[in-house]
């Protein structure tokens, strides 16, 4: 009854604040953000860093720990934890919910070039990924030649990183398409040590030469009546 009193004392003051409640609900429902994968999880990033060679415990040693600490040293970090294999450390960056990933992904990237200059020459440039519901795989593929076919499970692994993961990326709406496991063409090289010995050489000489030998130089622009080659 004091609800109803106070209408019929004042009802015009009452149905005015009952109409602003009704429009501020009406706006806050059309300006709503919706989002079909809205980010629910802690912002994440991580770090593969690559180094052709080398064991786990020198990846550990000259790598790891030195990519963890910088991490640890970014602000609003909650863990750091990283997985360490032969050639191979992935480190996962964890950060609380005040920092956005493109602002993680800007932090960590300035973070690694702090420190590349006191990494290993030969390591590869690190990759750096983001880590959300949006960015989880919709579909994986199994790709494998028939049981009659001359393909090598080589020659499928180089198909995928070429004609496949090309056709993939230009229909409208993928976004990325990654490429991992199946035969990748490598040469093994097997050093005699006496020989080495014999002529005063060693494994590092060795691995100098093969390394100056097997690089990528621009020779020049080609023009051709289809396309140019570089």
């Amino acid at each position: 009854m004091n609800f109803i009193a106070a209408y019929l004392k004042r009802p015009h003051a009452v149905t005015a604040l009952v109409l602003l409640g009704v429009a501020f609900g009406f706006i806050g429902f059309k300006t709503l953000p919706l989002n079909l994968f809205p980010d629910a999880n802690y912002p994440q990033i991580s770090i593969l860093l690559i180094w052709p060679g080398a064991s786990a415990e020198d990846v550990a040693d000259k790598i790891s720990r030195q990519v963890e600490k910088e991490m640890a040293a970014l602000n609003h970090t909650r863990t750091v934890k990283s997985t360490v294999r032969d050639e191979t450390a992935a480190v996962k960056v964890e950060f609380d919910y005040i920092k956005s990933l493109d602002a993680a992904v800007s932090d960590v990237n300035a973070a690694l070039n702090r420190i590349m200059p006191s990494l290993p020459a030969g390591m590869l440039p690190p990759r750096i990924f983001r880590i959300s519901d949006a960015t989880a795989p919709v579909l994986t593929l199994a790709v494998f030649p028939k049981p009659d076919s001359a393909l090598t499970l080589s020659k499928v692994r180089q198909l995928c990183d070429n004609e496949i993961q090309e056709a993939f990326l230009r229909v409208r709406g993928i976004a990325d398409v990654e490429v991992f496991g199946g035969y990748v063409p490598e040469i093994r090289l097997t050093v005699d040590r006496d020989r080495l010995a014999r002529y005063g050489l060693s494994i590092d000489q060795v691995t100098g030469a093969i390394y100056a030998q097997n690089r990528n130089i621009p020779s020049g622009l080609m023009i051709r009546t289809t396309d140019e080659l570089m």
